[in-house]
């Protein structure tokens, strides 16, 4: 038997999926929806509190430790995981993380037996990331439309 795992990540939550590839029944689904499963992070639809309208962003720990409890959850499904041929993931239309120098090294030692936020947070850059709600560089993208030119006249939606 194989199973093949998709992975949603959503602005507000976590889905996993596992498909029985003989027989094509789903075989096991949870979601995690972030601002119940984890409160301490203080999001409000998976967006962390906001003092502009035009910033919208949230925690890329957050998203590692949902990977880790939900990963969690698929091991104590009673699924026997290492029948897993494959896994897919998706993610929310338009999000930013950015690492830091010491990423690229970093990401190779990973050392499974710690949770995937631990490793995270030293290789961050920024703490939050934009996620696809925000508009705060919408100055900067009319400047940058305006000096190298626009594709059939498009302005950033968020300008309109």
């Amino acid at each position: 038997m194989s199973l093949y795992l998709g992975l949603d990540s959503s602005t507000q939550s976590l889905t996993a999926i596992v498909i029985d590839g003989d027989s094509r029944r789903v075989v096991f689904t949870s979601t995690l929806s972030f601002d119940e499963a984890f409160p301490d992070y203080g999001t409000r639809h998976g967006v962390l509190p906001r003092s502009e309208p035009s910033v919208a962003v949230s925690s890329p720990v957050l998203w590692a430790d949902a990977l880790d409890a939900m990963i969690g959850r698929i091991a104590k499904s009673g699924l026997a995981v290492s029948q897993i041929a494959a896994i897919s993931g998706s993610a929310q239309q338009h999000g930013s993380v950015y690492l830091n120098a010491r990423a690229r090294g970093a990401l190779a030692a990973f050392d499974p037996a710690r949770p995937l936020a631990e490793h995270v947070v030293p290789l961050l850059s920024r703490d939050v990331s934009p996620i696809w709600m925000d508009s705060s560089t919408g100055t900067q993208s009319v400047e940058i439309a305006e000096a190298v030119g626009s594709i059939m006249g498009a302005v950033p939606v968020a300008l309109m």
